[in-house]
């Protein structure tokens, strides 16, 4: 194999910048021994420097596919990007470069007299991608000659061609025909070949042949509706019978009556084997003992799976528009994973459950504003098979000194007498005593920007609405009023802040008493001038105590009560002159 002459058409390639003048949809193709290869060269955004060699039909179909699904979502882009197959020379900073990419280039660098130096220096590396597994950085004689030839046709086809290497075919725009190389000893002749037609856009339909789990299935209660969402799992991880890692498919699951992630465990290969996944998912019931009544889904991937299942086993399928914030929320949570990195992740994890493993007990477990979303967390890691065993580990131990506190607390609340709440004033002032619980209420301000607080059902609409106005940072200066069947204003099973004209008083009635249960959709607005409409909905109730209310999650910069004034927006003439 002559690495030599590879990495003199690489340095020969990188000299020529051709990113810079090329679009990343444009592509021509050359004619190797048994196959035509497709190329693609990229970074013109300024990003990614690489040519990228695709070779036969599975190559340009899976290129297609990345152009294709940018239109469609960012998970479905990365999962087409991932799902590659491809040879590619990439060029990227000394501290980038793999160890086997830097043992082989090291030599050819030292033959020539050249050293791996400068903070923007780009250098070649070599490796292959293969849908949904790690990347291989090492390569055979095989892949050398079909990377050399596509960056010498590159270097030839943009300086002795005459042709003007920009006019070469766009994917994007569908053009009919693109250029074709053919080596004739040292040069190469150039035609005109067909492009080729786009795939169709396609999605795997969802199969099982488990009769077992079928039938258990059937026997579970129906209730409530569940949101899912298939996408790629951004994070490498280990395979049973492979030795690479690979990229799994997940199942993102939601409870939308308790806004509670239902852990379904990640699969490889799902494209090839939809039943896998149903199965997972069905596992997932039975660990819930439960099935819902209904899916609501979100795009075509996910509907493709359910859709035959569900209608199979009775169970309502919609395709909704707007995805719900829990779900937002673990999507958010798979790429925080991806960016980070799996090792860092894992270490930042272990250095967190270290410092928590070394609190008492009160003070782990009380008031703590993410505890709900840690211990939930938690119990997926241990249904997870790759988590490390040293993570695994302290999680057990920390779930383990968990449910030890919760059911001293419980026990230690009954023998305080059966009744465990506190003393609250009825719709009518008069004294009460009811059993208390927890609730976890989400409340959004304009889309992306909500809070979620954890308060007592004991506690009166009027804690509520102050630790409202607390979570977005708003002054209470101005009247309120709960709207419990959900519509603003309206005269049915509404509150008002006392000193309104209109009642009963939020300062006299429960959350209870006002029917907050879980799933429970209301408005809440404030400040009756500027009309600001809260939309909330009870995400789930707790047996638990919460003595004051608690903001456990943010997300969104919330806006300014009172925005600042601009002078220049100020027109005189808009305005009265009392004194006149």
């Amino acid at each position: 194999m002559n690495r030599n002459r590879l990495y003199d058409a690489a340095f020969a390639f990188r000299a020529l910048k051709l990113w810079d003048k090329l679009a990343d949809d444009q592509i021509f193709a050359i004619q190797m021994k048994d196959q035509i290869c497709y190329i693609s060269i990229t970074g013109m955004l300024g990003e990614h420097y690489s040519l990228g060699v695709y070779p036969g039909q599975e190559g340009i179909d899976s290129l297609w596919r990345i152009y294709q699904m940018s239109a469609v979502s960012e998970s479905e882009e990365m999962a087409a990007f991932f799902g590659r197959s491809a040879l590619i020379c990439a060029f990227v900073p000394r501290d980038e470069l793999e160890p086997e990419s830097l043992a082989v280039l090291s030599p050819y660098l030292k033959a020539r007299g050249m050293s791996i130096r400068g903070k923007k220096a780009l250098w070649p590396q070599i490796l292959r991608c293969r849908p949904y597994r790690e990347f291989v950085y090492a390569y055979g004689e095989a892949d050398a000659e079909t990377m050399t030839e596509a960056l010498e046709a590159a270097c030839w086809l943009s300086g002795n061609s005459g042709r003007p290497i920009d006019t070469l075919a766009h994917l994007s725009e569908h053009d009919q025909t693109l250029p074709l190389l053919r080596r004739e000893g040292d040069s190469w002749k150039i035609e005109n070949m067909p492009m080729p037609p786009e795939p169709d856009i396609s999605y795997p339909i969802g199969h099982t042949f488990n009769e077992m789990y079928t039938a258990r299935v059937r026997k579970l209660e129906k209730t409530g509706s569940w949101a899912c969402k298939i996408r790629l799992d951004p994070v490498l991880r280990g395979a049973d019978g492979i030795e690479e890692k690979v990229l799994p498919w997940m199942l993102l699951t939601v409870d939308l009556d308790t806004g509670r992630e239902i852990p379904v465990q990640p699969v490889r290969d799902y494209e090839t084997r939809t039943e896998v996944m149903l199965d997972k998912m069905m596992e997932a019931m039975f660990r819930e003992n439960v099935c819902p009544k209904a899916f609501c889904v979100y795009d075509e991937r996910t509907f493709s799976l359910l859709e035959d299942w569900s209608a199979e086993m009775g169970i309502a399928l919609s395709m909704e528009e707007e995805i719900p914030e829990e779900l937002e929320n673990l999507e958010d949570f798979a790429d925080a994973q991806a960016y980070m990195g799996e090792e860092d992740s894992m270490q930042f994890m272990e250095e967190m459950l270290d410092l928590m493993l070394l609190l008492p007990d009160q003070e782990l477990f009380l008031n703590q504003p993410e505890l709900a979303e840690y211990i939930a967390h938690f119990r997926e890691l241990q249904l997870h098979l790759d988590t490390p065993e040293s993570i695994r580990a302290k999680v057990s131990e920390i779930l383990e000194r968990y449910d030890k506190f919760q059911s001293r607390q419980q026990s230690g609340a009954g023998k305080a007498g059966k009744s465990t709440g506190k003393k609250s004033k009825g719709k009518k002032g008069k004294k009460t005593t009811v059993p208390e619980k927890s609730l976890v209420i989400s409340v959004s301000l304009d889309t992306g920007c909500y809070r979620h607080i954890r308060i007592s059902d004991q506690a009166l609409l009027e804690d509520l609405s102050l630790a409202i106005l607390r979570a977005f940072n708003f002054d209470n200066d101005h009247l309120h009023g709960f709207f419990m069947d959900n519509q603003a204003y309206s005269p049915w099973d509404a509150y008002y802040s006392r000193g309104s004209e209109e009642g009963p008083a939020t300062d006299q009635v429960t959350l209870a008493e006002a029917g907050m249960t879980a799933g429970k959709k209301f408005k809440y607005v404030f400040d009756f001038g500027d009309d600001w409409t809260f939309q909330c909905r009870v995400l789930r109730e707790l047996d638990e105590i919460t003595a004051e209310p608690v903001i456990i999650r943010k997300k969104g910069e919330a806006p300014p009560q009172y925005p600042e004034w601009d002078e220049e927006d100020w027109d005189e003439e808009d305005w009265d002159d009392d004194d006149e």
